[in-house]
């Protein structure tokens, strides 16, 4: 018989596999996109499946084939992986994952840095001590590492050094240099050329992850050598002696010999000396220089010329030029003139010429140019062979004189001018004007110079019966002389007038007479008396309106108006009156309170506003009308307290509180006494108590009712006394009833 037989066989693994990662994406804390992670698997039952994840996220995943009928159904496994591009770069968390046949799993974690990008080029190098042309090859080149970021650091930096110019062409690069770095760190690295010419230097920067890129090279840094010295100069040099015109516009023109080759850096410019030979430092800049004639001193002078490489390399070759200048004028010097002011005589002048020793000089022999000329206000000039040349002048006025002096070398000292006055006239014209009704004080004199001009004019005075001259001060605007007379100096009369006219040239006029031929003379004083009528206007608590002496109630205010007249009782229209007043009291000061014009009629008002006791004066401090006035007033204000008790009904042997406060402030520096009466029969007010104020005017007093049968009531009232450092006359309150009960 056949017979089937089954079989079911259980393989137990409870174990998860071994994993162990190796591969470069483990060998650097920053990796690039697809670097190898290799991972090595290992299990009782074989490894089924394996997956990368990188932050918790599946990129990859393989599956392998297994055997299910075999007691170990999968074998163990070795796989790499890559790293994969594109993934956003920075710090990553890169999973392995290992499953058996029996689903057992087994994670590892790794920590690793992605980035694919090379670094950005840092600060671009330089050469230490500039990029100039030098005769040295030696040269040391500084950059600085750039910052990264979050990506990988900087390592390494990497120095490319290259021929510019026609030297690429047959030379080539020297070999790239790797230096390590560290991220915004400063480095250097010396470089020697091995042939003169222009070099640049660039510098690219690779990080921890490998990345690399010449594409982010920095810009270049250049280096220039020259250690060749350059030739001999060309000078193009004027021909025998030129004078002070021509030196002062021709140049030595200066170039390198053409035949010659320029060295690399060519010519930076040229050593100069005059007299001597030349230095090796640099005088002049440029490869074609000129070197002004100007300022070269007067006879035969040496001028050598040394040139300059780009790289400071002096020529061993000196080029001399000889030049001879007379280059300097001679002085022009005057005598005769009477100085700056003017002159009364006639005035000779003459102008002398005066060259250098040892120079082309002032002589007149055959073929000289040398001369003086000189010519008056603009007309013919007069030329005299020689050193000197004079001329007379004899006319008023003021006349320009110019006058040149040529050397035998052709210089001109250049036209000098010099201006000769002459006046031997006195002021032509001097009167007083008529006097001007609308001011009488001031005095106007009419004058005229056509000559000189007129210096000073002056205003004399004096009474008319005789005694000394007084000078009156005034001033002088163009031809008119104008002052104003203080008639307050003079005492009253007839007086007499002078007037001085003294021009530049020291010529001197008087006159004492009118345009009319009148004797100057005037009547002092010049101006009307004024007076000031005026009085309170209203009514107070004991004046009557019209009186210079009020009395108003505390807080009101007064007013003061009146009339300015003049010495014929006539009213003074448009005239300024003020008002000045001073607290009634002792040391009180006078303050200002205001000015106004008085109307058509002469009439003024002012409001004075609620206050203290006061003087008060009414100032009219003249015009060229009228004279000085005032009038005095006195203002009376009582004091004022207001006044109450606490209680108003008190018992014998208890104590009441008088209090109050003055009104008006000005309280004295001790304050303010104030007395308390009460009314007591057949004995009238009688005084019980006495309260000094403090500062700010408030006051107090305390009494006790000692004697008193039944219920008994008390006018009682505050008195303010009068007192010589208080501006308020004294004030007595109304009465309030207190009562007092035994």
């Amino acid at each position: 018989d056949a017979y089937t037989w089954y079989a079911r066989v259980t393989v137990r693994d409870p174990a998860p596999p071994t994993l162990t990662a190796s591969g470069a994406a483990l060998e650097r804390p920053w990796v690039v996109p697809g670097s190898e992670l290799k991972l090595d698997a290992a299990d009782a039952s074989g490894i089924e499946r394996m997956q990368l994840l990188v932050d918790g996220s599946e990129v990859e995943s393989r599956r392998f084939e297994c055997d299910d009928t075999r007691p170990r159904p999968c074998v163990d496994r070795s796989v790499s992986f890559r790293i994969p591009v594109g993934l956003p770069e920075g710090r990553r968390t890169v999973t392995a994952v290992g499953i058996d046949a029996a689903g057992n799993r087994s994670e590892r974690d790794f920590d690793i840095g992605v980035d694919g990008t090379a670094p950005v080029p840092g600060s671009a190098p330089a050469v230490s001590g500039g990029d100039a042309w030098r005769s040295t090859p030696s040269f040391e080149i500084e950059w600085q590492a750039p910052q990264t970021g979050d990506g990988s650091p900087v390592v390494a930096s990497v120095l490319k050094v290259c021929p510019l110019g026609e030297s690429a062409a047959v030379l080539s690069c020297l070999p790239d240099r790797r230096i390590s770095a560290q991220p915004g760190a400063a480095a250097s690295a010396p470089v020697v050329l091995p042939a003169d010419g222009e070099w640049e230097a660039k510098v690219a920067f690779e990080d921890s992850a490998g990345n690399f890129d010449w594409g982010k090279a920095s810009a270049p840094a250049v280096m220039r050598c020259d250690r060749s010295r350059p030739g001999p100069a060309r000078i193009d040099a004027p021909i025998g002696w030129i004078g002070r015109s021509a030196a002062n516009s021709l140049n030595l023109k200066v170039t390198p010999d053409r035949d010659l080759a320029l060295p690399p850096s060519g010519i930076a410019g040229w050593a100069v000396s005059r007299g001597g030979l030349p230095g090796t430092g640099l005088d002049l800049q440029g490869e074609t220089v000129e070197i002004p004639l100007a300022g070269t001193p007067e006879g035969v002078t040496d001028i050598s010329v040394r040139a300059i490489g780009g790289s400071g390399l002096a020529s061993p070759s000196v080029t001399t030029a000889r030049v001879r200048v007379d280059e300097s004028p001679p002085a022009l010097e005057w005598s005769g003139l009477p100085g700056a002011g003017w002159s009364t005589e006639p005035v000779t002048v003459t102008a002398r010429g005066r060259d250098q020793a040892n120079l082309s000089g002032m002589g007149s022999g055959e073929g000289s140019p040398a001369a003086v000329r000189i010519r008056v206000d603009g007309g013919d000039a007069d030329s005299q062979p020689g050193d000197s040349n004079s001329v007379e002048i004899r006319e008023d006025g003021a006349h320009l004189v110019e006058a040149e002096a040529v050397d035998a070398a052709g210089n001109s000292s250049g036209k000098h001018r010099v201006t000769v006055r002459i006046d031997s006239t006195p002021p032509e014209r001097l009167a007083f004007l008529p006097q001007d009704a609308s001011d009488p004080r001031v005095v106007r004199i009419d004058s005229l110079d056509s000559g000189s001009g007129l210096t000073s004019v002056s205003l004399l005075m004096r009474r008319i019966s005789g005694g000394d001259w007084v000078e009156v001060p005034g001033r002088l605007i163009g031809s008119r002389y104008e002052a104003s007379i203080d008639e307050s100096k003079l005492s009253q009369g007839l007086w007499e007038m002078e007037a001085v006219a003294v021009d530049l040239a020291g010529n001197e006029r008087r006159s004492s007479r009118t345009l009319a031929g009148d004797p100057a003379v005037i009547a002092v004083p010049l101006r009307t008396a004024t007076r000031i009528d005026g009085a309170f206007v209203g009514s107070g608590s004991n004046a009557a309106a019209g009186e210079s002496v009020m009395t108003v109630p505390h807080g009101r205010p007064a007013t003061v108006a009146g009339t300015l007249l003049d010495s014929e009782e006539r009213p003074v229209a448009g005239a300024v009156v003020s008002l000045i007043s001073a607290p009634l009291m002792s040391g009180g000061d006078w303050a200002p309170g205001g000015s106004i014009v008085t109307d058509r009629v002469g009439r003024f008002r002012f409001t004075l506003a609620p206050g203290p006791a006061r003087r008060i004066r009414v100032v009219f401090d003249g015009d060229h009308r009228g004279l000085p006035s005032s009038r005095s007033f006195t203002l009376r204000v009582p004091a004022w307290t207001s006044l109450k008790a606490s209680p108003r009904t008190v018992r014998v042997g208890r104590v009441a509180v008088f209090s109050g406060r003055l009104a008006g402030g000005m309280i004295p520096s001790g304050g303010k006494i104030v007395t308390l009466q009460a009314l007591i029969p057949r004995r009238g007010w009688q005084p019980f108590a006495v309260a000094r104020s403090n500062g700010w005017g408030e006051w107090s007093a305390r009494y006790r009712f000692r004697a008193s049968v039944g219920r008994a009531g008390y006018s009682i009232r505050a008195v303010v006394p009068s007192e010589a450092g208080y501006p308020f006359g004294s004030w007595v309150s109304s009465p309030i009833r207190v009562t007092a009960i035994g």
